[in-house]
């Protein structure tokens, strides 16, 4: 019982020290991924497409880094983020703020972050703290827009639901100088689809499109799969330093396995309280 009001009295106070904090992110100061730095010499590359599994506190670091390493394409660079659309104007307006408590409280005002009854991981504190370290690449001119790419559909089929993110995704990339970084959801990362008949990547130009599954060792993640909370995983990543490995398989989901080298850890929601059980 102690430790559930521990955990739900540091949920309520999360939200507070998230929206004190000072920018701490710098965009020049990018960890080392093995591999990566050979996707920058292919010009012909418009959409990399990165797949986490929501709720962890080291995917959307990783993808932090694949952001910040990019600047070395020496192109222009969207981000794109599973996120409805309808944040669009939010989230403009947080990367053109100065990152303080009043910008904060706006951005985390929207449905995702407040939705008691769904918390999938993309309004965890993780994520938030993405966004924080896109703003501060958006001000320091690493990156351009950051783009919101889930489509906002009253009645939708599956298929129908990933061509839709396929096209804002195409939406996103005016010009073939422009390169758009993309995370989300594994399963609309694949560029063969396992998950259903089609997924968002495979929408994507094959040639020009290259999709990466993030992978860690084991460890928690915080989803609603089925019940909200932090759940068990199983992952493939062997110890060692963040690495690229590319899968010359051509029947394989993805083009390449982002291995973290370590276990991941659930990453729990910015703004709903919620009680963990030890």
């Amino acid at each position: 019982m102690i430790v559930r009001l521990f955990f739900a009295m540091l949920a309520l106070i999360m939200p507070m020290a998230i929206s004190a904090a000072p920018a701490s992110v710098k965009s020049d100061h990018c960890r080392a991924i093995g591999g990566l730095e050979t996707l920058w010499s292919r010009p012909s590359l418009r959409w990399i497409v990165v797949g986490e599994q929501h709720g962890t506190a080291e995917m959307p670091a990783a993808f932090r880094d694949i952001v910040c390493n990019a600047a070395a394409a020496k192109r222009p660079i969207v981000v794109a983020v599973e996120r409805s659309e309808t944040e669009q104007a939010d989230i403009d307006a947080f990367m053109r703020s100065d990152g303080e408590a009043k910008a904060r409280t706006a951005l985390l005002k929207s449905y995702m972050w407040q939705n008691k009854t769904m918390q999938d991981g993309r309004s965890s504190r993780a994520y938030f703290q993405l966004l924080e370290s896109l703003r501060v690449m958006h001000r320091n001119g690493v990156i351009g827009r950051v783009v919101a790419f889930q489509p906002d559909i009253a009645t939708h089929t599956p298929a129908s639901y990933e061509a839709e993110m396929a096209r804002r995704l195409q939406s996103a990339s005016p010009d073939e100088k422009t390169l758009v970084l993309a995370f989300v959801g594994n399963c609309h990362a694949m560029r063969i689809p396992m998950c259903g008949s089609k997924s968002a990547a495979g929408d994507l130009p094959s040639a020009e499109t290259f999709t990466i599954d993030v992978e860690g060792s084991g460890g928690s993640v915080w989803n609603c799969g089925p019940d909200c909370g932090v759940h068990k995983v199983w992952g493939p990543s062997p110890i060692g330093s963040p690495r690229l490995e590319f899968l010359k398989d051509p029947t394989a989901h993805y083009d390449a396995m982002l291995f973290l080298g370590g276990p991941v850890t659930a990453s729990l929601p910015a703004v709903v309280p919620v009680e963990v059980t030890p």
